[in-house]
């Protein structure tokens, strides 16, 4: 009973990663919401597999990750979404380092560092929430094209991200 209370603290004390995990794979707070409870329930139910020598929060995000999965196989992925091996791969990245605020300087330099248009693109998309076919009617350009540039885009800014990491690690 011990190890489950203390799966059961442990899930507590990263809810909110957790959430941010889900909501940045879903991009719909009550979605994510819905999602989160149904990995409480997974992770309490399998509490017991749960290895106390490894990290907990990729255990849970793992689980979370299922989850995701399963979400966007029911709905047929009828929106645009992040998928979940890309969050993960970010998410991954972070944990190494709890200093978001340097994470977030360094999404903020990589911003600056790709094409005005695949900025704009990101703005109308991620900030203004448009959808793609309202963006490519605009742009004239055909939404696969727009998938594609978001695509790289969103890969670019995760390895711009990485390097700007290591190079301040190796200059500290």
């Amino acid at each position: 009973m011990e190890k489950r209370n203390r799966v059961i603290r442990l899930f507590t004390e990263h809810r909110n990663g957790l959430y941010a995990y889900v909501l940045a794979c879903v991009r719909d707070p009550h979605t994510a919401e819905d999602l989160l409870q149904d990995v409480a329930v997974a992770v309490l139910s399998s509490w017991d597999r749960y290895d106390e020598e490894r990290p907990f929060l990729p255990w849970a995000r793992a689980i979370a990750r299922n989850r995701v999965r399963d979400a966007q196989r029911r709905e047929g992925r009828s929106r645009e979404v992040l998928s979940p091996e890309l969050v993960e791969q970010a998410f991954s990245a972070a944990d190494e380092s709890t200093d978001f605020s340097a994470w977030r300087r360094h999404l903020e330099g990589c911003l600056e560092s790709i094409g005005e248009k695949a900025r704009r693109v990101l703005e109308r998309r991620y900030v203004l929430q448009q959808s793609l076919s309202s963006i490519a009617g605009d742009m004239r350009w055909k939404v696969q094209s727009l998938y594609v540039l978001l695509s790289r885009t969103k890969r670019a800014l995760l390895e711009c991200m990485r390097k700007r990491a290591d190079a301040e690690a190796r200059s500290v």
